[in-house]
């Protein structure tokens, strides 16, 4: 008996021993891992949107959920990327609101592969400083809306999925005080919550972050008009500009209206305040756009500027239109030929008539001979296809225009061969004695052919005899039978509507 248990207290030795050995022997391996991270100057990504580092795929198959989380503290930002992706991508059960608060203020970085968006050419990868804490954040997840996307980097799928635990985090990232850009991310476009409103009043008043009174403005408290105007975050560059701005978009007040007022020499040439002026749509902030206009001029600005500035205003209140602003818009588009590609749609709702006749202006302002007449014609058909329709016939009947390119051509011509209505006959005819593509008068030739018609018949041999080019080659002119294919095409699905 007393042997059996001196073998078993033997046994038993031998195994603590043993698993003592294996022990050691993981955390020397995961420790070795760890030391031939550090020295990796950056992170890297294939093609395929993975990690290349060898070390990093030991780190991942070896480490243990135990071993990632302490990693989470570990003095190399580089490891504690690796980490928290390796934990999220691959256990359960974190204690994810920890790991977000132990590092809202982890602002190191480490240098992490992008590779350029397709879209943007052959743009060969680059490296960019990604903070640590925003890659916590990132990797565990927060709302869509405060979300900092990591785009063509690393694939990760966030490790929350519910709404519940990211309004978790939301609110973690808006009430306890930190700079990381997924916070300014919500600050700038999260709505107002009730239950964040002393929070974020208490980092404005102790300048933990000068963000946050962009979300302060949000709440539209009168009582918070000289603590918002007291700690107007910085404005040196276009991203500072949005913010800045977005204040005065977010709470309407006249307290907010002077200070924009007052400051109108200061920050005219800026869009962001042109479309916080606009954005109150009212007589007053009409007056002040107008002083804007006049400025222009009074401060000597070069041509290119003046007319930057000018296209930003009627931009801004094409932006935020409403009735108020007509009247100015009119004006300024007509004394302006070329500034129907900014017209505001909704003006056609104040007068249509007077816009239609201003789009007339555009199409005639243009040298009679000129390829742009043709091509503000154009144009302007499209104008009226999405805006109002009801003065196609018009412009087709009294304003046609030789030397259109195929698309106008096509979209003008499917509208007549729609209809068929002799009232196009006369126009048709006067356009084939204008106009110079062959192409295009051939097609018009087997437009009015279609009509099928005796006078028309009549009409056109009479052309004809005073232009006999216009017949010659007509049977076998291949391009012009192909789009006037085109056009029975197009005709067909207008005739279905």
């Amino acid at each position: 008996m007393k042997r059996a248990i001196k073998i078993s207290i033997a046994l038993l030795m031998v195994l603590k021993s043993l698993f003592l050995s294996a022990q050691t022997s993981h955390k020397d391996s995961i420790n070795t891992i760890v030391q031939l991270l550090e020295k990796e100057d950056r992170i890297s990504i294939n093609k395929y949107l993975k990690f290349t580092s060898k070390n990093a795929s030991q780190l991942f198959s070896k480490a243990t959920k135990e071993d990632l989380i302490n990693l989470t503290q570990y003095v190399s930002p580089k490891v504690r990327a690796y980490s928290i992706y390796y934990l999220t991508q691959k256990y359960s059960e974190l204690h994810f609101v920890n790991l977000i608060k132990e590092h809202l203020n982890d602002t190191e970085t480490v240098q992490l592969m992008h590779w350029a968006d397709p879209d943007d050419g052959c743009i060969p990868p680059y490296y960019a400083a990604d903070g640590v804490g925003e890659l916590f954040v990132a990797f565990i997840g927060s709302s869509d809306i405060g979300e900092l996307p990591i785009k063509e980097t690393v694939e990760f799928k966030p490790y929350l999925k519910d709404t519940i635990n990211l309004q978790v985090i939301d609110s973690i990232l808006i009430c306890v005080p930190n700079k990381l850009k997924q916070t300014v991310n919500l600050f700038c476009n999260a709505p107002a919550k009730k239950n964040y409103y002393e929070s974020v009043k208490k980092q404005v008043k102790e300048k933990q972050n000068q963000d946050a009174v962009i979300y302060l403005s949000k709440y539209k408290k009168n009582n918070d008009l000289d603590l918002i105007l007291n700690n107007l975050p910085d404005n040196n560059s276009q991203e500072e500009a949005q913010k800045f701005f977005s204040i005065f978009q977010n709470f309407h007040h006249p307290k907010l209206f002077k200070y924009l007022s007052d400051n109108m020499a200061k920050y005219y040439q800026d869009p962001f305040f042109l479309n916080a002026i606009s954005g109150y749509k009212n007589k007053e902030a009409l007056l002040l756009l107008q002083r804007a206009w006049l400025q222009t001029d009074a401060d000597g600005l070069d041509k290119q500027k003046n007319n930057f500035v000018k296209q930003e205003i009627i931009t801004s209140i094409k932006n935020n239109f409403t009735k108020i602003y007509a009247p100015f818009l009119f004006v300024k588009f007509e004394a302006d030929p070329d500034g129907y590609s900014r017209m505001p749609s909704d003006l056609w709702k104040v007068d249509a008539d007077r816009t239609y006749r201003y789009l007339l202006k555009c199409i005639y302002a243009q040298n009679e001979n000129s390829y742009l007449r043709a091509y503000t014609f154009g144009q302007v058909l499209q104008i009226l296809q999405q805006d109002a329709p009801a003065y196609i016939d018009d412009l087709l009947t009294n304003h046609l225009q030789p030397g259109a390119d195929r698309h106008c051509f096509v979209n003008s011509m499917k509208y007549i061969y729609a209809s068929k209505d002799k009232k196009y006959v006369i126009p048709l005819m006067d356009l084939l004695k204008k106009e110079k593509n062959k192409i295009n008068s051939h097609v018009m030739i087997k437009i009015l052919t279609s009509y099928n018609n005796l006078t028309v018949n009549q009409q056109l041999e009479k052309l004809f005899t005073e232009c006999p080019a216009l017949k010659s080659s007509l049977a076998s002119d291949v391009e012009a039978n192909k789009i006037y294919r085109g056009i029975e095409y197009e005709a067909s699905k207008i005739k279905g509507q």
